[in-house]
């Protein structure tokens, strides 16, 4: 136990003395990227791909930790392959492709744990409001695209995600990230679809 209080010691003090940032600082950071996104509960989950842009303003609160609040613009959704019957007596596809498409308005919130001036590891939370919905099937003898309401598929409007990721910046202000997005919310009411994102972004960092 003690060899673990000692090393934990150590370990504070060296983030304490080599994570030095401005205590008040206020920084503003316009970012874009790549999400790589999936729906959990798809029969055979396949990645899509999407654009996410946006803006994240931070306070340095002490040395070590600062605390953000921002507005993205994500496009989002998944793939998924099955057969699929039309109509009860209805002809049954075969190896059926499904893209859906969903575009969210995130606010992430986050805390900024600065390992380094340069390096930190973040997490917090992410509210945001469905914006955009549409999907696609595609498969052979079928085609068809439209909006999921359509459907009769409800989209839940609100989304909460958890949002973790690990940070780099550059001398000159340019900021890369990964994050990765937990979806907590279902998507569509009546199932177990939560959204998953892997996000990667460029931004660039200037004090206020």
């Amino acid at each position: 136990m003690k060899r673990i209080f000692i090393a934990a010691s150590m370990m504070m003090l060296f983030v304490y003395s080599f994570a030095q940032q401005e205590v008040g600082k206020v920084t503003v950071q316009p970012k874009l990227g790549v999400n790589v996104a999936t729906i959990t509960d798809a029969t055979h989950p396949t990645p899509v791909a999407g654009a996410v842009l946006g803006v994240e303003i931070e306070r340095y609160m002490t040395k070590w930790l600062g605390i953000s609040a921002g507005a993205h613009y994500s496009m989002q959704g998944g793939i998924d392959k099955d057969d699929v019957q039309v109509g009860f007596y209805g002809t049954t596809y075969h190896d059926v492709k499904m893209e859906v498409r969903l575009d969210y308005i995130n606010f992430p919130i986050l805390a900024h744990f600065y390992i380094l001036p340069e390096l930190a590891i973040k997490a917090g939370v992410q509210p945001g409001f469905n914006v955009r919905e549409k999907y696609e099937v595609t498969g052979p003898g079928i085609y068809k695209d439209g909006h999921l309401s359509d459907l009769g598929v409800s989209v839940n409007s609100f989304d909460l995600a958890i949002p973790m990721g690990l940070s780099y910046m550059s001398p000159n202000g340019f900021v890369v990230e990964a994050r990765y997005n937990w979806g907590l919310c279902h998507i569509v009411n009546g199932s177990d679809s939560r959204n998953s994102v892997f996000q990667f972004t460029l931004g660039y960092k200037f004090a206020l």
